[in-house]
């Protein structure tokens, strides 16, 4: 189960300006991790489900994956 609903996820692609479908897998992935650990920063115990329904914790969220998946698709140099 996804830690976002639709609308959420649909609002996290426009913030990181992704307009395919093919990353998906990946962006889940980035959301995981980049919630759980902006939850336990918060409280070393705590799980993403507790702030979800935070705007604070949803904009933290879009950030930490945006930062990620940019890094992410930098190109390397040879």
């Amino acid at each position: 189960m996804s830690l976002l609903n639709d609308d959420q996820f649909s609002t996290l692609k426009l913030y990181c300006k992704i307009d395919q479908d093919f990353d998906d897998a990946v962006l889940n992935n980035l959301i995981d991790a980049a919630a759980l650990g902006i939850a336990r920063a918060i409280q070393s115990d705590s799980a993403p489900a507790n702030f979800i329904s935070d705007p604070r914790f949803l904009i933290a969220l879009m950030k930490q994956v945006a930062v990620s998946y940019t890094h992410l698709m930098l190109p390397t140099k040879a």
